[in-house]
């Protein structure tokens, strides 16, 4: 399921997230992980009409890498911040890194 950039989650959301998904990872045992993305570099490579298309179709591409219980936010212009809501082993957020 593909979710549009108007779906990722408002930074007033992102702290009351990582806490609840922190204490939900303490109950269950449970790790969670949080990604900090910066297309900064990119982002000055690309010509200033082109760079917010190619940034909004590159944050739909980590949304729809994601699992639809992880949340992704857009923490600045160019940056943006995943987390993940139940991890396994440190292992788990490696790969979800490496696949975005």
């Amino acid at each position: 399921m593909s979710r549009t950039l108007s779906q990722i989650a408002h930074n007033s959301q992102f702290d009351i997230q990582i806490r609840q998904a922190l204490l939900t990872a303490q109950r269950s045992g449970r790790q969670v992980g949080l990604l900090i993305i910066d297309f900064h570099e990119a982002e000055k490579a690309l010509e200033p009409d082109d760079g917010s298309a190619d940034l909004s179709e590159a944050f739909t591409a980590i949304a729809d890498t994601v699992r639809e219980s992880d949340t992704l936010w857009r923490i600045t212009g160019s940056g943006s911040a995943v987390l993940l809501s139940a991890v396994g082993h440190p292992d788990d957020a490696i790969l979800v890194a490496t696949k975005i």
